[in-house]
């Protein structure tokens, strides 16, 4: 246990929430899926991938471990109505680029699509499943940004006016009115919204 001062003064108190993790990777990409902080998962920088559904566990979480692909894990998240249901995106080039996981990340298969409707052989950096509607997939490339409309297996360009520029991160907002908005975060060309329809 360690003790650390947080900004205002007060002190709390860190516990290690589960034993090392295997390989030489550092962790890369980490999510909690919406409603269940017991499920975790983690990406890693050599292509493992960790998932627990003890999380919230006060003695540490046990993770399972599998290894789609060596490269970086650049992100990882569970669709937000299906915690059984996550997705992974690796960096680089050569490879598979995303993995699609329905047993709660304990097997992985690559959804990179084929022929015309697959993505191009470029880092994927960031993936989002609709709140509304989880078969929608968008993807942030160093290309700009994919979309699938059938979970995985076809991709196109996102055509909204939106660039073929490095997109490092996208990020869904819901409005207390009910308005989906896709925000995309560029290298060196600003952030960028669309509202999903």
């Amino acid at each position: 246990d360690r003790q650390r001062e947080t900004p205002d003064g007060e002190r709390g108190i860190w516990r290690r929430a589960s034993e090392r993790l295997l390989g030489d990777g550092l962790v890369s990409a980490i999510t909690v899926a919406a409603g269940d902080s017991n499920r975790v998962a983690a990406g890693a920088t050599d292509g493992r991938l960790y998932v627990t559904d003890t999380g919230a566990s006060a003695t540490g979480a046990r993770w399972d471990i599998t290894r789609p692909r060596d490269g970086w894990v650049t992100s990882v998240t569970h669709d937000p109505s299906n915690p059984e249901v996550m997705y992974a995106t690796y960096g680089g080039f050569g490879g598979a680029h995303v993995f699609k996981s329905v047993d709660g990340g304990r097997t992985w298969r690559s959804i990179d699509g084929t022929a015309d409707a697959s993505i191009p052989d470029v880092p994927v950096h960031s993936i989002v499943v609709d709140p509304l509607r989880p078969d929608r997939l968008y993807l942030g490339t160093d290309v700009g940004i994919f979309v699938s409309e059938r979970g995985g297996d076809a991709w196109a360009v996102k055509n909204t006016g939106f660039g073929a520029v490095v997109t490092e991160w996208l990020a869904p907002l819901v409005t207390p009115r009910g308005e989906r908005w896709l925000f995309a975060f560029t290298h060196g060309r600003g952030a960028w919204k669309v509202q999903m329809n």
